[in-house]
């Protein structure tokens, strides 16, 4: 183990080392204080440097790597269970898995000459395509299960993460004026600065997975919110916007839990009928909480406040970091209430018809439930 840590620590090292870029190579970018602080000078108290943020993109490896083993020890196991399914361990033919994988609902005429080639009766080949298409079934919502029980414990450590060990140590929250007092010399705390790597490495790691999770309608919309999320947390942490930036973050990450919690709730509930009235107390629960931090505390008391007009009373005038850093909080919003609009969609539905609908975001999948043979020739 000493040996792997020495290892470690040199490639650790040489990659901060090779990722190194000045601050006087892009300080034109940065407020113009009154003082006219110089690059030397500002790196000297260790201002953010572009190069620290080599650290999130290995936190989002790390996270990746500890995705799949989390899938595969604790997530897939535990879903099978709670969501009681059993057509997974089905004896698999190859010979008719590739005929269902050309056609899961086969003719009654295709059946039969199946039948023939497999060397058993149609009724027997009509019972295995209908476990297969529930195997499918199972598998598609076991992915889903996966999916959503990676980014709960993501938002709720993150969550518990930013409340504790950073907000509840600075006055940034009730004290607006807080986040610039000193600037550019404040000095950021370590549990700030890998509060930042960690949401960095979230989203980075969500960046590279929305390609293989399951499509959903919004798709293009949540690759625009990722892209405009890691260029504010990549923008904010260089201009050293922390203080900023950790409101921000920890204002996005509270809705997030109780929608993961209500959507791990609603996969569960037909297996577990107790579920359905937890799936509808925390969806209305996330609609609220959406609401309040997503379009109301952080357009206003987060957003104009800090960006829009603290800078004016501290820099001696405007400059390009931060106008572009309000560009991609506008997209934030604009993609709020986007989102804001399918909520109030689905919770339409769920009084129209007492219960939580399915994600509006996920596409319809096909259903397969008729008997083998229905389908015309």
């Amino acid at each position: 183990m000493p040996v792997i840590m020495d290892i470690w620590n040199v490639f650790y090292t040489q990659l901060h080392a090779w990722t190194y870029i000045p601050l006087g190579s892009y300080i034109q970018f940065l407020p113009r204080m009154r003082n006219g602080e110089t690059a030397a000078e500002l790196e000297g108290e260790n201002f953010p440097l572009v190069g620290d943020l080599v650290d999130g993109v290995l936190v989002a490896a790390c996270f990746t790597i500890l995705r799949v083993l989390l899938t595969l020890l604790v997530f897939q196991p535990a879903g099978r269970g709670i969501m009681k399914h059993s057509y997974f361990c089905m004896v698999r033919d190859p010979r008719l898995e590739r005929v269902m994988d050309r056609d899961p609902l086969p003719s009654a005429k295709k059946i039969a000459g199946m039948a023939r080639e497999v060397k058993s009766t149609p009724a027997a080949v009509s019972a295995y395509c209908r476990r297969a298409r529930n195997r499918g079934r199972e598998e598609a919502a076991l992915h889903k299960f996966n999916e959503v029980s990676w980014k709960l414990l993501c938002h709720v450590v993150l969550t518990w993460y930013g409340a504790v060990a950073v907000l509840a140590r600075e006055r940034w929250w009730y004290d607006v004026d807080s986040c610039w007092e000193r600037y550019p010399h404040m000095v950021n705390s370590k549990a700030a600065y890998w509060y930042y790597m960690l949401e960095f490495g979230a989203f980075g790691h969500e960046m590279m997975a929305i390609f293989w999770e399951a499509r959903r309608s919004d798709f293009w919309a949540m690759l625009t919110h990722h892209v405009a999320t890691l260029l504010l947390i990549a923008g904010s942490y260089t201009c050293n916007f922390l203080p900023i930036g950790c409101l921000v973050m920890i204002v996005h990450d509270i809705a997030d839990v109780f929608l993961e919690l209500a959507k791990l709730f609603n996969y569960m509930s037909k297996a577990r009928p107790w579920a359905k009235r937890l799936t509808d107390a925390l969806f209305v629960l996330f609609a609220l909480v959406f609401l309040v931090t997503r379009l109301l505390v952080f357009p206003f008391r987060v957003w104009w406040a800090n960006s829009m007009k603290m800078p004016r009373k501290y820099f001696g005038y405007h400059y390009t970091g931060i106008g572009v850093l309000n560009v991609f909080c506008v997209v934030l919003i604009v993609l709020h209430a986007y989102w804001m609009f399918l909520i109030l969609r689905m919770a339409v539905k769920m009084l129209a018809s007492g219960e939580v609908s399915n994600d509006t975001r996920s596409d319809d999948e096909e259903e397969l439930e008729a008997s083998d043979g229905e389908k015309e020739d």
